[in-house]
């Protein structure tokens, strides 16, 4: 049984069985906790015929009964319907769903003990509510998931996890949250909040993640104000041409935009937010490869046909090469850990031009861009 359950559900029974059963001492019921009588009385009423299990509970308090429920379902090969069904049908006309609920929790991954219940459900059928029939019913089908996702238009990710008591069961809370992203609207996604998405997305394998992240892709456009996502993606499995798992079976337009979002980054940390990281971030989905020096605080730039090189130092053009000149004389530059002297990188006669930062200097670097052959 649930620990915080059993926490939480304090009754109070007689130490002396025999006199329990003769009679209710209201007085001597507050002796102590029920953890020690619960057994015994399960085991009472399981060998009880019908009027003696009715006598039996008719002056129980709703916590007891409450009680002996959840220590029969934490030994669900115990259960038996006809019996619990009579307590049910005659204690919780009120309070049955949140009850089937509560006790669902533990077993929420045990389709032998969903199979189990459906007959106490069936049996105390006449005394649902409409209220009470939505959640019984998608807990009998095992989809109690899709019904939380449900509420989460009108309520919170975080409020659903507390009025519904899952907090503390993962298992669920797993599942609640994977059911929000996959099956639940761009409303229902925007209600999540980083520290609910850090949380879930970080206890994730690697083929959930890959689920997740080219769901969340779907449905949410990625901006300044939503970058936690593509974050922890970098943060576990590395930049988008890494060769794992992840950048292998993540979908080609998830991985186009991880990309893009990530050049996008990476200039940022290059030039902070100035004039030349504006204009190249508007450039980010048409770059295939990007690489920051940081050594060096040199940038490169491979597009489909041709290379930018900029250095982030105030007063350097950017040189611009073709790929195959890029590949032949520069590249090797790229990541190298050493010193270099920018001007072995800015070779005019193999270049295709130069821009210096001066004036519009975007109009004149965007003509050469698309000169160069920029799709």
């Amino acid at each position: 049984m649930n620990s915080n359950l059993q926490k939480i559900n304090y009754v109070y029974v007689p130490i002396n069985l025999k006199k329990f059963n003769d009679s209710f001492d209201h007085e001597k019921r507050k002796s102590t906790f029920y953890n020690s009588n619960i057994p015994e009385l399960v085991r009472i009423i399981e060998n009880s015929d019908k009027d003696k299990v009715f006598d039996l509970i008719k002056d129980l308090k709703i916590n007891e009964i409450k009680a002996i429920l959840m220590h029969v379902n934490s030994n669900y090969k115990q259960l038996k319907p006809y019996n619990f069904g009579i307590i049910l049908k005659y204690k919780f006309r009120r309070s049955l769903s949140d009850l089937v609920y509560n006790i669902f929790l533990n077993y929420f991954d045990n389709n032998t003990f969903i199979e189990e219940i459906n007959d106490l459900l069936d049996k105390v059928s006449n005394i649902y509510t409409n209220n009470n029939k939505d959640i019984i019913n998608k807990i009998k089908e095992s989809s109690v998931v899709d019904y939380l996702v449900g509420k989460t238009k009108k309520k919170s990710f975080k409020t659903i996890l507390i009025e519904h008591n899952i907090k503390n069961n993962t298992k669920l809370a797993e599942n609640f949250f994977e059911g929000v992203i996959i099956n639940g609207t761009y409303e229902n996604i925007k209600q999540l909040n980083e520290k609910d998405i850090t949380y879930y997305m970080e206890n994730l394998n690697a083929e959930n993640f890959i689920k997740i992240t080219d769901n969340y892709i779907k449905k949410v456009k990625l901006n300044e104000s939503n970058q936690l996502l593509p974050r922890l993606v970098f943060d576990r499995f590395d930049k988008p041409d890494s060769n794992n798992i992840f950048w292998k079976n993540i979908s080609n337009n998830t991985k186009e935009v991880l990309k893009g979002f990530y050049n996008k980054l990476l200039i940022d940390k290059s030039f902070g937010r100035d004039e030349r990281s504006l204009f190249w971030r508007e450039f980010s989905n048409y770059i295939k490869d990007l690489v920051y020096n940081e050594e060096n605080r040199i940038l490169f730039m491979t597009f489909n046909k041709f290379t930018v090189i900029e250095f982030v130092d105030i007063g350097n053009a950017a040189y611009i090469y073709t790929n195959d000149i890029y590949s032949k004389y520069f590249k090797k530059y790229s990541k190298t850990k050493d010193s270099i002297y920018n001007s072995i990188l800015k070779d005019k006669e193999k270049s295709i031009t130069k821009v210096n930062h001066k004036g519009s200097w975007q109009n004149k670097m965007l003509d050469v861009l698309i000169k160069a052959g920029l799709q």
